[in-house]
Protein backbone atom coordinates (compact mmCIF):
# COMPACT_ATOMS: atom_id res chain seq x y z
CA UNK A 1 0.00 0.00 0.00
CA UNK A 2 1.42 3.47 -0.76
CA UNK A 3 1.83 6.14 1.42
CA UNK A 4 -1.08 8.55 -0.38
CA UNK A 5 -3.25 5.57 0.32
CA UNK A 6 -2.51 5.08 3.86
CA UNK A 7 -3.20 8.82 4.73
CA UNK A 8 -6.42 8.66 2.59
CA UNK A 9 -7.47 5.82 4.66
CA UNK A 10 -6.65 7.54 8.26
CA UNK A 11 -8.46 10.51 7.06
CA UNK A 12 -11.79 8.17 6.75
CA UNK A 13 -10.71 6.56 9.59
CA UNK A 14 -10.69 10.15 11.70
CA UNK A 15 -14.07 10.97 10.03
CA UNK A 16 -15.45 7.91 11.28
CA UNK A 17 -14.14 8.37 14.89
CA UNK A 18 -15.28 12.03 14.48
CA UNK A 19 -19.01 11.18 13.25
CA UNK A 20 -19.54 8.12 16.09
CA UNK A 21 -18.74 10.45 18.51
CA UNK A 22 -20.83 13.42 17.27
CA UNK A 23 -23.70 11.00 17.37
CA UNK A 24 -22.95 9.50 20.59
CA UNK A 25 -23.13 13.04 21.86
CA UNK A 26 -26.22 13.91 19.88
CA UNK A 27 -27.96 10.74 20.75
CA UNK A 28 -27.59 11.00 24.36
CA UNK A 29 -27.97 14.76 24.71
CA UNK A 30 -29.88 14.22 27.73
CA UNK A 31 -27.90 11.93 29.35
CA UNK A 32 -24.40 13.72 30.60
CA UNK A 33 -22.28 10.79 30.56
CA UNK A 34 -22.92 9.83 27.56
CA UNK A 35 -23.09 12.96 26.05
CA UNK A 36 -19.40 13.47 27.30
CA UNK A 37 -18.41 9.83 25.81
CA UNK A 38 -19.46 11.29 22.73
CA UNK A 39 -17.13 14.61 23.03
CA UNK A 40 -13.98 12.20 24.36
CA UNK A 41 -14.56 10.26 21.48
CA UNK A 42 -14.34 13.27 19.35
CA UNK A 43 -11.20 14.70 20.69
CA UNK A 44 -9.45 10.81 20.43
CA UNK A 45 -10.04 11.00 16.67
CA UNK A 46 -8.48 14.34 16.31
CA UNK A 47 -5.65 13.46 18.25
CA UNK A 48 -5.41 9.92 16.13
CA UNK A 49 -5.37 12.19 13.37
CA UNK A 50 -2.62 14.38 14.95
CA UNK A 51 -0.47 11.40 15.22
CA UNK A 52 -1.09 9.06 12.08
CA UNK A 53 -1.55 12.10 9.16
CA UNK A 54 2.47 12.64 9.16
CA UNK A 55 5.00 12.72 6.69
CA UNK A 56 6.48 8.83 6.23
CA UNK A 57 10.35 10.08 5.60
CA UNK A 58 10.72 12.89 8.46
CA UNK A 59 7.48 12.43 10.63
CA UNK A 60 6.44 16.48 10.32
CA UNK A 61 2.61 17.22 10.45
CA UNK A 62 1.07 17.40 7.62
CA UNK A 63 -2.38 19.17 9.27
CA UNK A 64 -3.41 22.14 8.20
CA UNK A 65 -3.12 21.13 4.57
CA UNK A 66 -6.20 21.27 1.98
CA UNK A 67 -4.88 18.02 -0.02
CA UNK A 68 -2.15 15.26 0.56
CA UNK A 69 0.75 17.01 -0.62
CA UNK A 70 2.87 15.36 -3.88
CA UNK A 71 6.12 16.63 -1.69
CA UNK A 72 6.63 16.83 2.32
CA UNK A 73 7.02 20.52 3.24
CA UNK A 74 9.69 20.18 5.41
CA UNK A 75 12.16 17.53 3.71
CA UNK A 76 11.10 18.15 0.47
CA UNK A 77 11.06 14.26 -0.43
CA UNK A 78 7.94 12.82 -2.39
CA UNK A 79 4.73 10.99 -0.78
CA UNK A 80 3.92 8.40 -3.01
Amino acid sequence: MSDREKLKRYIWITIAIMLIGFAIGLIFIDIPLLCFLGLVIMIGGLYFQYKTFVCPHCGSSLLGMRFIPDHCPRCGKEIK
